[in-house]
């Protein structure tokens, strides 16, 4: 278990690999992901991001999130592979 800057490093160093991180409280299936914006502007539609951010996956899909300040100091971030499953 991490801090968050260390879970935030995990997702940036594994971005290719679609890298998540969790909390141990939450429900199994929920993991936040670094989402990649796309880089190839006339492929791109109106009003999607420019640049890469951060989502919350659940079993309803993916949602834009931004960390509390709870998270932002939790000392107990697991890193996880693309399927929320803890690697270390």
């Amino acid at each position: 278990m991490v801090g968050f800057d260390q879970a935030l490093k995990h997702l940036k160093d594994n971005r290719d690999k679609a890298a998540a991180i969790r909390l141990p409280k939450w429900e199994p299936d929920v993991a936040i992901m670094l989402r990649k914006a796309l880089d190839d502007y006339p492929t791109r539609a109106a009003g999607q991001p420019t640049h890469d951010y951060l989502t919350a996956a659940s079993r309803y899909g993916y949602i834009p999130w931004i960390p509390t300040q709870i998270e932002l100091l939790s000392d107990d971030w697991q890193l996880c592979d693309a399927t929320g499953k803890p690697v270390d």
